[in-house]
């Protein structure tokens, strides 16, 4: 039995969901502990305009496709596989995924917490 559970799904797009989940194994003050997974079928890229955010920081991670990520201003394109990038509370990030393609992110809030499932 997975210790990984789903909290909320959220549909965002035409073939595009993100999955708010907790993995209960982990501490609660760990970043391991809650992710929000968005998948994208490719029927639609998945764009999340330019945005901050005051409280957090961020670690995105790609976990199958690509995915464009411009962190104040520098575009970088992530891959499955590619050590995660940490986007500090504050600076102003996008990502962009691409047409046709199939994509699975993961977004890890820092400090851990369960706020992104509020």
């Amino acid at each position: 039995m997975s210790s990984v559970k789903v909290l909320k799904t959220l549909g965002v797009g035409k073939g595009i969901t993100m999955d708010i989940t907790v993995d209960e194994t982990e501490p609660e003050d760990s970043i391991n502990r809650y992710a929000m997974d968005t998948i994208c079928t490719g029927e639609e890229a998945v764009s999340i305009p330019a945005h901050w955010h005051k409280d957090h920081a961020e670690h995105l991670s790609v976990l199958e496709g690509r995915l464009e990520v411009t962190v104040n201003g520098d575009k970088i394109v992530l891959k499955a596989g590619d050590p995660a990038v940490f986007v500090p509370r504050r600076i102003v990030h996008s990502m962009k995924g691409f047409e046709g393609e199939k994509l699975i992110f993961r977004e890890r809030p820092d400090p851990a917490g369960m706020y992104k499932a509020m």
